[in-house]
């Protein structure tokens, strides 16, 4: 009977202990839903604040290639016009709107000054755009790269510190050149500093390269970064 009476006892116990800790554990989980309910909320308050701010950012970068291109362009129609191919060229080649729209005011710039028309500068830029990506460079030395050989053009001559950014940071550039002048790497360097690359040259150079450069971009598979660049 005291056996009987003492597992009556621990049996009560046992389930008091039990609810009782069901009970902890069921406040704990509301607890814990709760803070998953607040974290949930300001994550999406943070989102939604990250989306405003990246909006912003994009509308200011859109203004940004606007302005650039209406030093370039005479009424509101050319703009269009040259925004939207640029926007096609940049999608093409897998490269940044804004690089892309860098490269052809910059081109055309000097161009204005060298009395190369414009119209032959939309495919030019198509063109250093795919030796860009041929030739393996960063963002950053693209970049780098594209600022020297622009100003290497606006100064009608190709040499010195422009020539030497072009040869290191964009050889499928550089040998592009140098294979429209029927000459090697090393020669065109020669030529740079004796200031025989002008800027039509450059010009010229990749107006002749066009095709292969199509052919050989095509083959060339996407990384996970190119298809996400805008």
């Amino acid at each position: 009977m005291a056996v009987d009476n003492i597992g009556v006892v621990l049996t009560t116990r046992g389930a008091r202990t039990v609810r009782r800790d069901l009970e902890t554990i069921g406040v704990s989980a509301g607890k814990a839903q709760t803070s998953v309910t607040l974290l949930r909320r300001a994550m999406g308050l943070l989102g939604a604040g990250l989306l405003i701010k990246q909006y912003a950012t994009l509308s200011d970068e859109f203004i940004n290639i606007r302005n650039r291109i209406k030093i370039v362009t005479s009424s509101m129609e050319e703009l269009i016009e040259v925004h939207e191919r640029l926007l096609s060229i940049a999608n093409a080649t897998r490269s940044s709107f804004r690089g892309t729209t860098e490269l052809f005011v910059r081109l055309s710039l000097a161009a204005k000054a060298l009395g190369i028309e414009q119209d032959r500068l939309l495919p030019v830029t198509k063109s250093i755009n795919e030796a860009i990506l041929l030739s393996g460079a960063t963002a950053r030395e693209a970049e780098a790269g594209l600022i020297q050989l622009s100003q290497g053009i606006a100064a009608n001559r190709l040499g010195g510190d422009e020539l030497r950014s072009v040869l290191e940071q964009l050889p499928v550039v550089a040998d592009v050149i140098a294979k429209s002048m029927g000459i090697t790497r090393g020669e065109l360097r020669l030529m740079g500093e004796q200031g025989k690359i002008t800027g039509e040259i450059v010009v010229e150079a990749f107006e002749k390269a066009r095709v292969e450069l199509e052919e050989k971009f095509a083959t060339q598979v996407p990384t996970i970064s190119q298809q996400f660049t805008v």
